[in-house]
């Protein structure tokens, strides 16, 4: 017996949840159903996927194996869906595109991106604080929206497509600068830059903050990343942005990352479109394209040598 792409898809939600409960509800099955498809595929293989470490289930060196292929088929398949797509149908139009301040910086790599595959696309970027982005999903005014911080119980459907690690940066020279590690806690009474109020990065940040009982000297508020940049590497300060706002000047080392014993953990940015839209098929297909590609692109745009 050959092993189905349904058994794949449970390989990979086992090994995502570290549980066969936890599996089998995201994949609305009982935990029972789970398991004899799991015992299946591992029958068709002729070995053992996952083990039992205390209450977690966790892949063999056999099971991670398989798993990379498992991911490496979806992978294809969903661009040969594209593909095929684009075929059947021709993939061509407007596709209007709107992105808070800070997601301006790789925004157009997805875009570059997708226009490779399908060049008769045309594309209408709008840039926006949040606010501004909250007031354009009201409206309907975009095929979809990219964002950090979705408004909890709003009417959205929010699907992440990329990381969005945040950093601590400064101007090479300040105080903390030659510290191999610093604590969060080191960054109390330090004078710092902030972004305007309904920012997504401010609202982080805060919490942030108030999670760790710190306090800090806010000196002055900018309204995008571009300027929270600059005010760093004028002295004003330091501040927390996403990196993939900053990664060429950490290059360039006009600005150095503060590096943290506790990392800061990452929020997703997510493509956003109304509850109650029906995406374009051009909307579908962009969406799903920056779901599986957006860190490779990515990553191999701030990994090209400087």
């Amino acid at each position: 017996m050959r092993p189905t792409l349904r058994q794949l898809q449970l390989l990979i939600a086992t090994a995502e949840n570290k549980s066969f409960s936890e599996a089998a509800k995201a994949m609305c099955l009982t935990p029972p159903a789970l398991s004899i498809q799991i015992s299946q595929l591992e029958e068709s293989m002729g070995i053992s996927l996952f083990e039992r470490i205390g209450r977690r289930k966790c892949l063999t060196p056999a099971g991670e194996i398989l798993l990379a292929s498992c991911k490496a088929i979806f992978e294809e398949l969903q661009n040969v869906n594209i593909r095929l797509t684009r075929l059947k149908c021709g993939m061509s139009g407007e596709l209007k595109i709107s992105a808070v301040t800070s997601a301006k910086f790789f925004v157009p790599h997805l875009l570059g991106g997708f226009h490779r595959l399908y060049p008769d696309v045309k594309f209408k970027l709008t840039v926006a604080n949040r606010n501004q982005i909250m007031e354009r999903i009201d409206d309907n005014l975009d095929d979809l929206v990219i964002m950090a911080h979705v408004p909890e119980n709003s009417r959205v459907v929010a699907v992440p497509v990329l990381s969005n690690p945040l950093v601590v940066i400064a101007r090479p020279g300040h105080r903390l600068a030659k510290r191999k590690k610093i604590a969060l806690v080191d960054l109390e009474g330090e004078d710092f830059l902030f972004r305007e109020e309904g920012s997504g990065t401010r609202m982080m940040t805060e919490q942030i903050f108030k999670e760790k009982g710190i306090s800090v000297n806010s000196v002055m508020e900018l309204g995008s990343s571009a300027a929270i940049k600059q005010g760093v590497m004028a002295g004003l300060g330091i501040s927390i942005i996403s990196k993939h706002a900053v990664w060429l000047e950490i290059r360039t080392k006009y600005l150095i990352e503060l590096k943290l014993k506790t990392l800061l953990k990452p929020r997703p940015w997510y493509s956003v479109h109304p509850e109650q839209k029906e995406l374009s098929l051009l909307a579908e297909s962009f969406q799903n394209f920056i779901r599986i590609n957006a860190e490779n692109i990515i990553s191999s745009v701030e990994s090209l040598r400087i």
